[in-house]
């Protein structure tokens, strides 16, 4: 049964967001710990300074010999070692590349950067659970406690965080053909690719069915709950993508992305951007992607939308994030065209991707919620009034 648009209220809708999975307890820590290389005596132990809220892991920062790392464990079921590897391949090849790219340039924001396990690779695996080591980004992390989709105080941070992504693109230009073919291949059946790949077949209904018969073989969770709870896919694509992707889509390369550059990943220096982490949804992509996904997370707050106030998003925050990136990134006439369209189709995907992490967590009235809210309802309302007054303000910035 679909969820009314209204009267969706803040706390229901962040009961889908509250975290499922056990804290991670001081003894947790010790054991995973022991099989980091971090270079500090193995005899000493660090202590748990503060959990981290985090919808799909487990985490906490840590303190060791005065020294801050942030320590973050997930379960199996939602992720693979090999895909967190990949990942972490990335975040400390992309810290690498923005610190040598700005080097005495000044304002390089830095990436976290993942600590090797003493058995290889950057993941330590305790049964059924996998664990990230990672140093503490320097900076104020102010927005580290809030929810996505929560706003900033002030455009001139979403200022900062546009000129961040901007920075974070021009310096990884080439990543994706630097990484080895398996780290990107073990990717493609999980990031949900925000690649809008369903809208760009809207006008070719076989190539679509193919596009989504094969999608769903891959998934076949996701497969069996649709079919339990009646939702057919393929009419729900052609009813709710309001915005097909232009051909022109297709002249836009590939790219490794953070894809989640929201203020609650970022630490900051007054206005500025200093340290970006939380790769966790990385993956190959498009540079688009990640500024449309920036966009969605930091300038319209959903949580309010759904609540009932359609007019809850900052025009000042559009043109400031916009501002920022374009101060660093021209964009390309195709990425000009695609940007305003990708807006309504980049939680597609995304929610197909969270209606099974909630079947893993066995909430099914949370994959309920990614299905009628986070792709329908996010979607129709950019064709509401408000919804074509933000994108008119966004083709302004263009």
């Amino acid at each position: 049964m679909e969820q009314n648009l209204e009267n969706l209220t803040i706390d229901e809708q962040l009961d889908t967001a509250a975290p499922v999975w056990p804290a991670l307890s001081e003894d947790d820590v010790a054991k995973a710990w022991q099989l980091f290389d971090t270079g500090i005596e193995s005899a000493i132990n660090p202590r748990i300074k503060k959990h981290a809220l985090r919808m799909m892991t487990s985490g906490a920062i840590i303190e060791c010999q005065d020294q801050l790392f942030f320590m973050k464990r997930s379960h199996s079921s939602v992720i693979t070692k090999e895909q967190l590897v990949a990942k972490h391949k990335f975040a400390n090849l992309i810290g690498d590349r923005l610190r040598n790219h700005y080097m005495n340039k000044g304002g390089a924001p830095d990436v976290v950067q993942y600590y090797k396990a003493k058995s290889g690779g950057t993941v330590v695996s305790i049964g059924e659970w996998l664990y990230e080591l990672q140093n503490h980004v320097k900076g104020d992390v102010k927005y580290g406690d809030n929810y996505c989709w929560d706003p900033a105080e002030t455009s001139a941070e979403i200022y900062g965080l546009g000129v961040a992504l901007a920075k974070m693109h021009l310096a990884t230009e080439d990543v994706l053909d630097k990484l080895p073919k398996d780290y990107q291949s073990c990717l493609y059946d999980w990031h949900y690719g925000f690649i809008p790949q369903f809208s760009l077949y809207l006008n070719d209904e076989q190539r679509q069915n193919d596009c989504i018969a094969q999608f769903l073989q891959s998934h076949p969770k996701l497969k069996n709950w649709l079919k339990e709870q009646n939702h057919d896919l393929q009419v729900d694509l052609v009813e709710y993508l309001y915005h097909p992707i232009d051909a022109v889509f297709k002249e836009i390369p590939e790219r490794w992305i953070h894809a989640d550059l929201h203020i609650s990943n970022v630490s900051y220096e007054g206005n500025s951007v200093k340290g970006v982490f939380d790769f966790g949804l990385s993956c190959p992509s498009s540079f688009i992607a990640d500024l449309a996904t920036a966009l969605d997370r930091n300038t319209i707050r959903w949580l309010s939308v759904m609540e009932g106030n359609h007019d809850a998003y900052s025009a000042d925050d559009i043109k400031s994030l916009m501002a920022g990136y374009q101060s660093v990134r021209k964009l390309t006439p195709a990425e000009k065209t695609v940007l305003p369209q990708m807006m309504s189709n980049i939680h597609i995907e995304p929610a197909l991707h969270f209606i099974e992490y909630h079947l893993n967590t066995k909430k099914p009235e949370n994959a309920e919620w990614s299905y009628d809210i986070f792709f329908k309802r996010h979607s129709k309302w950019y064709i509401t009034d408000s919804g074509k007054k933000y994108l008119a303000v966004l083709r302004d910035t263009l």
